[in-house]
């Protein structure tokens, strides 16, 4: 797809978060074990920059994490032998992942549920996926100042 084909507002998004050429790509972890969602959230990744590898288990989180590093995680808060979120609780735990900014994809009734509930959150989406919903997630994962309370409801 070239670019003239987008619509005009979401060209300036994708042509100023296009990577340099001389800049490799930030990688990112997308965790899930619906392979139509972790192949729409990899796609709509790649033009903001970043390099996605999906994995389904928690397992190869850890593997991957001990081998190398990563910018971000997306992970899906159903479908793992761990939820989403007890992931995010676990990688919290460890010093070395612990500054990797993380999402959680979740539907939208759980996101609800899930920040009347909890104290300590990660930013949040809930399908559909879009650019725009994707990158103000990450901006909210990324964001210092947010804190660990209510991650971003994005819809």
């Amino acid at each position: 797809m070239r670019y003239q084909e987008l619509p005009p507002r979401m060209n300036c998004l994708m042509l100023s978060q296009a990577p340099n050429e001389k800049q490799s790509p930030q990688r990112a972890l997308v965790v899930g074990k619906d392979r139509l969602i972790s192949t729409v959230v990899s796609n709509l990744l790649m033009p903001l920059g970043y390099a996605p590898i999906s994995v389904a288990t928690g397992t190869e989180v850890i593997r991957l994490l001990n081998g190398g590093s990563f910018s971000l995680i997306f992970a899906a808060y159903e479908g793992l032998p761990i939820n989403g979120l007890a992931l995010y609780d676990f990688l919290r735990e460890r010093q070395e992942s612990r500054a990797i900014p993380f999402v959680l994809m979740a539907d939208l009734e759980t996101s609800i549920k899930l920040t009347s509930t909890r104290t300590h959150l990660p930013a949040m989406i809930s399908p559909p996926f879009g650019h725009t919903g994707l990158q103000r997630a990450i901006e909210l994962a990324k964001d210092p100042n947010r804190g660990e309370k209510g991650g971003a409801l994005e819809i």
